[in-house]
């Protein structure tokens, strides 16, 4: 298995990390070189950000060479 450089961005972790789910180890993994973004704004999300803030994020995300991973829960 080749090893996954990561950079983390935030606040560190404080248990070590689950197996991913086997079709999110595909989609990264299929990411190559180019890598992923993963953007997460926890519960901020939903309160802050309006919807076009969102669709505004979802058309940078679409121009950019990396896949990207974020999550969503819409009202």
């Amino acid at each position: 298995m080749p090893q996954i450089d990561t950079k983390l961005v935030g606040p560190l972790t404080v248990k070590p990390p689950s197996p991913l789910p086997q079709d999110l180890e595909q989609f990264i993994r299929g990411a190559g070189d180019k890598g992923i973004i993963l953007f997460s704004l926890g519960t901020l999300m939903d309160a802050v950000l309006q919807k076009h803030q969102v669709e505004m994020l979802a058309k940078v995300f679409g121009r950019l060479e990396q896949r990207i991973i974020w999550r969503l829960n819409s009202k």
